[in-house]
């Protein structure tokens, strides 16, 4: 039985089933240099989805939207993505538009679909649920990486099952308690307490990954982001999310920068404006005013 479910298992099928695409991208997270992209892997899946949608009849909804987000990375990196995939066009304009790259994808894929195949007919497994796939390494997204973003990539990702990224606006982590201090300190003891307040990601984060960006969106299976807030132009797939994106102020005590250079030319700045104020008031007396 397992055999026979095993032959009938197509490249539209697996894309569209969720249990079946993350066994596709297990396997392809370990092929070689030929394979496509997972960003393009993923969608390709999407593609399915919407096509399948368009022919009950659905209109395509927030599916084409995001497909229309996905390819902006996809048009970056393949030049087969039509213009109208960027534009205001309607689900069935875009998905004629990404066409070419989904056929190149499903074409791409077809070694870790006929791995796939193999293990639900080693296994006994039906199409919908391959039994090999509870063993996978786990794919683990945190959102944020203030205190308790950095807290969990940097426990989780001493976990050999687990594979973690870290998404931040920034390349390091900042003590925001310490923020204050640092816009009125100067010179040595700037320094000295610039160092301990602020450590790169990569510092902690030594077996998985660290992105910088923005967090754009959030759906089932993988997450948005990109360079700006609001801007969607790459996808990061995930088996378990964390959002630790945390708060936020009016004023420069959390910055947009990205690089630790960024915020000390902020602070020097900031210490510059107290220094030639007339006076300074704190308003508050909690653990950052204090």
């Amino acid at each position: 039985m397992a055999r026979k479910d095993a032959d009938k298992l197509n490249i539209d099928v697996a894309l569209r089933d969720p249990a079946l695409f993350t066994g596709l991208r297990r396997i392809l997270h370990g092929a070689g240099s030929d394979a496509p992209s997972e960003e393009t892997a993923v969608l390709a899946s999407k593609v399915a989805e919407l096509r399948e949608l368009l022919t009950g009849g659905g209109d395509g909804g927030t599916l084409a939207a995001d497909v229309r987000a996905l390819s902006a990375a996809a048009a970056a990196q393949a030049g087969t993505v039509d213009s109208a995939a960027a534009g205001g066009c309607d689900a069935a304009a875009l998905l004629a538009a990404l066409e070419p790259l989904a056929a190149a994808a499903r074409e791409g894929l077809a070694p870790s679909l006929e791995r796939l195949r193999a293990e639900i007919a080693r296994d006994g497994a039906t199409p919908s649920i391959p039994k090999s796939l509870a063993g996978s390494r786990k794919r683990v997204v945190v959102a944020g990486g203030g205190w308790c973003g950095a807290m969990v990539a940097y426990r989780l990702d001493k976990n050999p099952e687990l594979h973690v990224t870290l998404l931040d606006t920034k390349e390091y982590f900042e003590n925001t308690p310490m923020v204050l201090r640092l816009m009125c300190l100067a010179g040595n003891e700037f320094e000295d307490m610039f160092n301990k307040a602020l450590i790169e990601h990569t510092e902690y984060v030594k077996n998985g990954d660290v992105r910088i960006g923005s967090l754009a969106a959030v759906r089932t299976d993988h997450i948005l982001f990109g360079a700006k807030a609001g801007v969607a132009a790459h996808v990061l797939p995930y088996d378990y999310l964390v959002i630790t994106t945390g708060t936020s102020y009016q004023s420069d005590i959390k910055t947009d920068g990205t690089s630790i250079e960024h915020r000390k030319r902020s602070f020097e700045i900031e210490h510059q404006r107290i220094s030639d104020a007339p006076a300074t008031v704190v308003v508050g007396g909690g653990l950052v005013g204090t």
